[in-house]
This record gives C-alpha cells, sequence and structure tokens, in this order.
C-alpha cells in the first residue's frame, strides 16, 4: 500500500495491492487515513474525497491497474449498482 502525498497530479491518493498484479488507486484525497503498508479490510475507511492534485473540484479519481497498466474497471466490479450498492451494505 501506498499513502501519502504523490507531488503530482492526482495529489493525496493511497494504492492499494490486491495482489495477481492488480492495484486500485483512490486520489485527490482531502486527508489520507490509511497509512503505507498497513493491511486494509473491505469496508474500512482510506481516505476523504478532496480536490488536491489537479483536480477542478471534489472528487474520487478511482482507478484499477493490473500490471501497473490501467484497466476498464467494468470487469472488476459488480455488474448493476444494485449489486455494488448491496456489496458495500451487506454487514460485515
Amino acid at each position: 500500500i501506498y499513502a501519502g502525498d504523490t507531488g503530482g497530479s492526482l495529489g493525496r491518493a493511497v494504492v492499494l495491492q490486491h495482489g495477481k498484479g492488480i492495484r486500485t488507486v483512490y486520489a485527490h484525497l482531502s486527508v489520507v487515513i490509511a497509512r503505507e503498508r498497513e493491511t486494509v479490510r473491505q469496508g474500512q475507511a482510506i481516505g476523504g474525497v478532496g480536490d488536491t492534485g489537479r483536480a477542478t473540484g471534489p472528487h474520487l479519481h478511482f482507478e484499477i491497474r493490473k500490471n501497473g497498466v490501467p484497466v476498464n474497471p467494468a470487469a472488476y466490479l459488480p455488474a448493476t449498482i444494485d449489486e455494488l450498492v448491496r456489496g458495500l451494505s451487506a454487514p460485515r
């Protein structure tokens, strides 16, 4: 995991390593909560939406990378918004 200021256009960011060459990037964060090399769990807060770096307003930059190359996240996310919401609100 990387957590901190990128010093570039992404601003404050958290990068999570999921194994098999998969990493997720969460950028333009107002605050970074996760710490480098920390193991995080599904549903754990890792940062807050912000406008750091080269952002024109508050939002979350989300990216999936496979072996360092950005990929279409649709292949890795639930098929519908309902499935996504159910996953986020499921008891832990």
